[in-house]
């Protein structure tokens, strides 16, 4: 096994391959919660006309 690699043989990835796969899922997750915080908002500042329709 390489220095630095988490498995040995083909497709082992590196340290700091693993490093940028787990900050990349970490953004993904950020993005997520924010989108998710967004649609929340927006839905609570909707209201309804006069024929119960969402405006």
């Amino acid at each position: 096994m390489d220095e630095g690699e988490i498995n040995e043989g083909e497709g082992a990835i590196t340290v700091s391959e693993r490093a940028i796969i787990s900050r990349l899922c970490a953004i993904i997750n950020d993005e997520r919660a924010i989108i998710g915080l967004n649609e929340q908002n927006n839905f609570s500042s909707a209201s309804l006309n006069s024929n119960n329709t969402l405006i």
